[in-house]
């Protein structure tokens, strides 16, 4: 945050705006498997242990989920409140967002700096949609002073490696 506020600073321009960029950790899980009668492959109770662990500042209120028809729902102990893809963007408290889908249909959050796949991909054009939405810089706009607010990082490490490197 505090970066984001010297860097436009930079720029001369207004910086009201900048002081609500909060950026976010977005993470996407996998689907559930109705056979075994999960919610999701991926343990989200060790996924929020691990976020929690590796950073110890984010309380409880600031991880959310956009999983379609789910309310608050219970990892690692603790509630997982339920947030719109659509309201993300100027929801102050937000800082990790779990989801499984949103991402790829429609959800534009340029606040989302940093994300994590869990799910495998093999469609060219879907690949191309998330990372696409990724790589919209908080405020559209470029920061010439400081690379680093002009950056996303993409772990996918279950995508193909061919059409990631394509776009």
């Amino acid at each position: 945050e505090t970066n984001w506020a010297s860097g436009i600073a930079s720029t001369g321009r207004p910086i009201a705006k900048v002081q609500s960029v909060r950026p976010m950790l977005v993470v996407q899980v996998e689907d559930g498997s109705t056979k075994q009668d999960l919610f999701s492959k991926t343990d989200l109770d060790q996924l929020v242990r691990s976020i929690r662990e590796e950073m110890p500042s984010v309380s409880p209120d600031e991880i959310a989920h956009c999983f379609q028809d789910e309310g608050q729902l219970q990892a690692d102990g603790i509630g997982i409140r339920k947030a719109e893809p659509s309201k993300l963007q100027d929801d102050q408290f937000a800082e990790v967002v779990l989801f499984k889908t949103a991402l790829t249909t429609g959800w534009d959050c340029p606040r989302a700096e940093t994300m994590m796949s869990y799910r495998t991909a093999r469609d060219a054009t879907m690949i191309e949609q998330l990372i696409g939405r990724m790589i919209r810089a908080p405020l559209a706009r470029g920061i010439e002073s400081n690379d680093a607010l002009n950056t996303v990082r993409l772990y996918l490490p279950g995508f193909e490696r061919t059409a990631v490197q394509a776009i």
